[in-house]
This record gives structure tokens, C-alpha cells and sequence, in this order.
């Protein structure tokens, strides 16, 4: 084998989590490419897999002492110490990792969420926003970014970048989708019904957007279209306890209680353990 085919065939084995031949596989290229630094990288990532972190930091640190300039092994340091819980240091790797390769949106995205961690929103923020115009279909940063907007409590802030994204990205379900949620949140239902439009438009099957827009409709005191559509979003594997849930909660605030009791009743059959 060339040492390029042994590596693919290490990783793949690691991706696939056949830990004992992804060992095999290391130890066999470390006998042919002794110094080939590409296994004593991989050998870093199956310790990890294989649950010793301890030895994998060992190993990172002494990698990194010997090749400063890496930063795949970084990254990876930067996880282990951050699995533990030391986030300072985790930052400190994850900023050089940066420094290093300012392209890299493995660190820029890990950074983020360490600057989540610490309660530093801002900086997680901008961060995200970054990742967001590079590659505005990773729908990973924009879940997360909006996550940290309403923990920071900046939901006006959220809003207008929602906006200004759905503009520029009209196709953008995801982002249609956080926009009306956040609407909600704002107390603007309808507001938050035309952008739940906008992501049924885009795929009508898409539950999650009839759903929310049923509660929409209930905050804007319009029990019978949320009736509507919680009673579509009924017929949803996934959604039936919820449904009949919000289905009560609806003719409750009708005042029609027996209605009410039923669709309670149905939801607890479709799912004993919601509430």
C-alpha cells in the first residue's frame, strides 16, 4: 500500500468506528512510514474514539511541541480540554488554530461555541455571523446563532438580522422558519404567520412551520384557523401528542371544556409522558 492508501483506509475505518482494524491499520503504516507525521495524527484521533483522552492529550501536546504549526491537532486538543470542561484553554488552542488558518471554519465554529459556553454572546455572535457569510446554508451556525440571540436576550437585534437574511436568502426554509419563531417570541403573531407562510411555501410538508403557526394564531386570539392547523399537524408522526395538546389548550380558552377534555385525553394516549 502507499502510505495516501493506508491513510484513507485508517480513516474510513475510524469514521466508520471499527476501532480494533483502525488500530491495525495505524500500527501497519507506522511500520512502513515511520515518518509519516499523517499516522501519528490519526493515532491522536482513534485514542479519542477509543475513549482515552488522557493518553490522546498526551500525544496532542507532544505533536504540537514538534509541529507548531498544525492545526488539525489543535482542533482536537481544543475538543478534549473542552470535553473536560476547561474552556479558557480550549479558547487559547482554538484562537491559535485561527491564527494559523483564518479560513478554517472548524475553529471559527468551535470558537463560537466555546465563546456560547463562557457567556460571552457577543463574541459567539459575531462569530457565527461570520460563518453565516462564508456559507450561508450551515444551517448548524444559524441554529445556534439564533439560540444565542434569545439567550442574550437581543431578540429585536434577531429579528432584523432574520429579516435582512430572509432577503437576501428568499429560499433560506430554516431562516423563514427562525424568523416567525422569534416573531413569536417579539409578541408579533402575525408577523410571525406570514414568515411560517413563507416556509410552508417553500415546503408545504414541513410540520414544525404548521405547528407554530397554529400557536401564532392563538396569540393573536384566533382559536379556530389554530384549530386548523393544529388538527393538520395531528396527522404528523411526531407531532399527534403536541397536536392534541394545543388542540385543548385552543378550546379551553373557548370556553368549550368538553371539546377540550377530549383532545387531553387524546393526547395522553398518543403519548403518556407529554405534558
Amino acid at each position: 500500500f502507499e502510505a495516501d492508501e493506508l491513510e484513507a483506509i485508517a480513516d474510513a475505518l475510524l469514521k466508520r468506528d471499527d476501532l480494533v482494524l483502525a488500530k491495525s491499520a495505524i500500527k501497519y503504516g507506522y511500520t512502513m512510514y515511520p515518518d509519516n507525521e499523517d499516522f501519528e495524527i490519526l493515532d491522536i484521533h482513534y485514542h479519542v474514539l477509543d475513549n482515552r483522552s488522557d493518553s490522546a492529550e498526551q500525544l496532542a501536546k507532544s505533536f504540537i511541541d514538534r509541529h507548531p504549526d498544525n492545526v488539525e491537532v489543535r482542533l482536537v486538543l481544543a475538543s478534549i480540554l473542552s470535553d473536560r470542561g476547561n474552556h479558557r484553554d480550549a479558547l487559547d488552542l482554538l484562537e491559535q488554530a485561527r491564527e494559523l488558518d483564518p479560513e478554517s471554519e472548524h475553529a471559527i465554529t468551535s470558537l463560537s461555541m466555546e465563546y456560547q459556553v463562557l457567556g460571552q454572546h457577543r463574541k459567539a455572535i459575531d462569530l457565527y455571523r461570520e460563518i453565516l457569510d462564508r456559507n450561508p446554508e450551515d444551517e448548524f451556525a444559524l441554529n445556534e446563532l439564533v439560540f444565542v440571540y434569545e439567550v442574550a436576550n437581543e431578540i429585536t437585534e434577531a429579528i432584523r438580522f432574520l429579516t435582512d437574511f430572509t432577503d437576501q436568502y428568499p429560499f433560506n426554509q430554516q431562516a423563514w422558519f427562525h424568523l416567525a419563531n422569534t416573531c413569536n417570541i417579539n409578541n408579533e403573531p402575525m408577523k410571525a404567520i406570514d414568515a411560517y407562510d413563507y416556509a410552508l411555501a417553500i415546503d408545504p410538508a414541513f410540520t414544525p412551520a404548521m405547528f407554530g403557526k397554529g400557536h401564532s394564531y392563538m396569540f393573536a386570539g384566533d382559536h379556530l384557523k389554530a384549530i386548523d392547523c393544529f388538527r393538520e399537524t395531528a396527522e404528523s408522526e411526531g407531532f399527534k401528542a403536541a397536536s392534541y395538546l394545543s388542540l385543548g389548550e385552543a378550546y379551553s380558552q373557548m370556553n368549550n371544556y368538553g371539546v377540550a377534555a377530549e383532545y387531553y385525553q387524546k393526547s395522553i394516549e398518543a403519548d403518556s409522558t407529554y405534558n
